[in-house]
C-alpha cells in the first residue's frame, strides 16, 4: 500500500517532486505512526487545557463565569471570550473579535490603547500564549487514521472478495484490536464492499 497516494501525489508526481521512489509502508508501520501522532496530540491538547485553566484562575471575570483574553496581530488588538457551560462542565471559547477604539489618529487614541494594554496585562499575556498554541489542536492523527482505515479496507476487500461479510468484526494490529464495520448495503455485494475502522476494543463487561 502506497502511503503517498493519500497526500494527493501519484507515484510519478512524487518521483518528480522528491527525486526518489515513494516508500511503501505496511499497515503495522502506519499504525505505529498513528499511535505516535495520537500521543503527540494528547500532549499538545493538555498544554491547551492547562492554558485555559490558567486563564480561568488568573484573569478576572468581566461578567459572572465569563473571561476575556487579548492578543495583537498586525498591530490590531483582538479579544477572545471564554464562557462557562455548566451543562458540559467546560469552558466555551469564542472566535477572535477586533477590539474597537477611537479610530481617529493622535495622542488620545494611542494613550487609550496603551492604557488598555497595561490594565489588562495578564489577559494579554495569557491571550498571546493561548493564540500561540492554536496550532497545537491540529488533528494530524485523524489524517493518519483515515489512511489506516483505507489500508485495512483494501485488505478486507481482498479477504471478503466474492464472500459475505459480517457487519462488525475485530482486527488485530500489533498488540491492539479494533472494531471494523462493513456497511449493511455492501455486506452481500460480490463486487464492492465498504469497511470503516471504528474504535479500539476496550474493556469487556460480563453480563450476569
Amino acid at each position: 500500500m502506497n502511503y503517498q497516494k493519500y497526500s494527493g501525489l501519484t507515484k510519478e508526481l512524487f518521483k518528480m517532486k522528491f527525486k526518489r521512489e515513494p516508500k511503501v509502508r505496511t499497515i503495522e508501520e502506519i499504525h505505529e505512526i498513528y499511535l505516535k501522532t495520537l500521543e503527540r496530540n494528547k500532549i499538545k491538547q493538555k498544554t491547551v487545557i492547562d492554558c485555559i485553566d490558567r486563564i480561568v484562575d488568573e484573569v478576572e471575570e468581566f461578567e459572572k463565569d465569563k473571561r476575556k483574553i487579548y492578543f495583537v496581530k498586525d498591530d490590531i488588538i483582538y479579544q477572545i471570550e471564554l464562557r462557562k457551560h455548566y451543562e458540559w462542565n467546560s469552558w466555551g471559547i469564542g472566535s477572535p473579535d477586533r477590539v474597537k477604539f477611537n479610530d481617529h489618529p493622535g495622542v488620545k487614541s494611542r494613550d487609550e490603547k496603551l492604557e488598555f494594554l497595561l490594565s489588562n496585562d495578564k489577559a494579554f499575556e495569557l491571550g498571546e500564549f493561548y493564540q500561540s498554541l492554536k496550532g497545537n489542536n491540529k488533528y494530524y492523527h485523524q489524517f493518519v487514521w483515515r489512511i489506516l482505515s483505507d489500508m485495512i479496507q483494501d485488505k478486507l476487500r481482498e479477504i471478503f472478495k466474492d464472500k459475505d461479510s459480517p457487519r462488525i468484526m475485530t482486527v488485530s494490529i500489533g498488540d491492539k484490536k479494533y472494531y471494523v464495520e462493513c456497511e449493511d448495503q455492501y455486506r452481500y455485494s460480490r463486487s464492492y464492499k465498504k469497511f470503516n475502522l471504528l474504535n479500539e476494543v476496550g474493556e469487556e463487561f460480563k453480563m450476569s
